[in-house]
């Protein structure tokens, strides 16, 4: 197990793994990493498991992020190919429907994220279709909170499981946003935050833990090779 547990990212745009800078997504290109020679998904999540036994992996679908279509088809793939890991989604779920594609694989876990919903209403609305309130919700800021304001400020209408994702930090080295995680932790101490944005290494992963902080969102330290997960992972 991780004591805080560590969460490999891919962002996919037209089925490739891209690099993912500050949320400029129409700036992102296909990844290059020492980890592996391929842009290609299921490469860059077999590279992720020769790092450690990782059981959870999220992955940002960037097409339907930017209503440019789907990655659903590669998704699914994924699902099929590494069945023992849960896939933390975050395809711009803004309504039932959206989540229907991916309903019948076991191991699906919908990101809400902020970022695409307009009201408390929507929110709540497509929230209290999901069994067992089995989904995470992402709190977004680039530059200041993203979608509805109203969702920021009401924890008794958040999940177990919150992300805090700063897109500014996302790919630049900048370390986690502290403050940001310390807010929220204040407002909701009972929830368990995930860092998203920003991790650099192992000394980050040691703040966030002395902080409180249940998990984290890494893309390119595990593939910089600056965060040892071998530190981090306990039998």
């Amino acid at each position: 197990m991780f004591m805080v547990k560590i969460i490999p990212v891919i962002d996919l745009l037209d089925d490739e793994v891209v690099r993912g800078v500050a949320g400029e997504r129409s700036k992102y290109q296909a990844i290059s990493s020492p980890l592996c020679p391929s842009s290609e998904p299921a490469s860059i999540v077999d590279a992720f498991l020769q790092l450690a036994p990782f059981d959870t992996i999220y992955i940002a679908d960037l097409n339907a992020l930017q209503n440019k279509g789907d990655c659903s088809t590669c998704i699914g793939a994924l699902f099929k190919r590494f069945p023992n890991i849960s896939f933390w989604i975050d395809a711009a779920f803004d309504s039932v429907d959206k989540l229907k594609v991916y309903r019948h694989h076991p191991g699906f876990k919908p990101i809400l994220a902020t970022e695409v919903i307009d009201s408390l209403e929507q929110y709540q609305h497509i929230a209290t279709t999901i069994p067992d309130r089995q989904y995470v919700l992402s709190l977004d800021h680039k530059g200041g909170r993203l979608g509805s304001n109203d969702l920021f400020i009401k924890p008794e209408l958040w999940p177990k499981q919150v992300i805090v994702m700063s897109m500014d930090n996302v790919g630049k080295n900048a370390g986690p946003s502290f403050d940001l995680l310390a807010e929220y932790q204040t407002m909701a101490p009972s929830k368990d935050f995930v860092a998203a944005g920003g991790v650099r290494d192992n000394a980050d992963i040691v703040d966030l833990e002395n902080r409180g902080i249940k998990a984290a969102l890494v893309a390119s330290a595990l593939h910089n090779g600056q965060l040892d997960c071998r530190q981090w992972y306990r039998e």
